[in-house]
């Protein structure tokens, strides 16, 4: 929980309940599927083993789920850019939301996922962490409860998003492994130095910056879901 859960909450609940009608309900529909399809595909599972052992979590292991669901749907783009449910919300229905929740969704959908290595925290109140893809600088994310139970060398796959000049974590956060962290640092910066990209002097990536980098971090973020649900289900392996 955060200071702007409450905005960051009612941003991706008001994009939901506008994916009940078409063609985002088909859209939203056929997306989930196929995540769903790629954690199985990964595991091994059918979907009725999948599920059985999901809801054996203690925690809400299938609200992670559908978390990574909305938002990356919320990324996505069909046709052009303006076909996106987040702008085409905000183009017809910003005067519903808040100012913070509008900027919560304009920064949901700019920004990529990545992975976060947990430098310190301050426990109900922060966590130092840093972008190991892109190679940012430490930050200090707000987040209650995530600050009580994360340790320094964690690793996050998640989404920060900045609002009113500090930073915060969206609503989805995996754990990942070591070696699967490894695999995607040495992926992402052979292509970072490829694209004479770097973006160390940066606490954060500036918008204008954010569509070059989501082209390089995008198409690994199937991947990286994949391979924290992997380890939730084979902590061992």
């Amino acid at each position: 929980m955060s200071k702007i859960t409450s905005s960051f909450n009612s941003a991706w609940q008001q994009v939901f309940d506008y994916c009940k009608k078409s063609p985002w309900k088909e859209r939203f529909e056929d997306h989930s599927e196929n995540y769903l399809e790629l954690y199985l595909e990964a595991l091994e599972f059918s979907k009725e083993e999948f599920m059985r052992k999901a809801n054996n979590f203690e925690h809400d292991f299938l609200g992670q789920l559908f978390g990574v669901n909305i938002e990356t749907f919320i990324e996505r783009e069909y046709d052009s850019p303006e076909d996106n449910v987040a702008v085409e919300y905000l183009k017809r229905r910003r005067w519903k939301m808040s100012k913070e929740s509008a900027l919560c969704l304009e920064e949901m959908k700019n920004r990529s996922f990545s992975i976060f290595e947990v430098i310190d925290t301050k426990p109900g109140e922060y966590l130092i962490v840093k972008d190991v893809l892109l190679g940012t600088k430490e930050i200090k994310v707000f987040e209650e409860s995530g600050s009580r139970t994360a340790s320094p060398f964690d690793h996050h796959v998640s989404k920060i998003i900045q609002v009113n000049g500090e930073y915060y974590f969206t609503g989805t956060v995996f754990v990942l492994q070591h070696n699967a962290v490894e695999f995607f640092k040495k992926h992402v910066k052979k292509e970072l130095k490829e694209k004479k990209l770097n973006f160390k002097d940066y606490e954060i990536i500036p918008k204008e910056l954010c569509p070059v980098a989501n082209e390089v971090l995008r198409k690994y973020t199937p991947d990286l879901f994949i391979e924290s649900v992997n380890y939730m289900f084979n902590p061992l392996t």
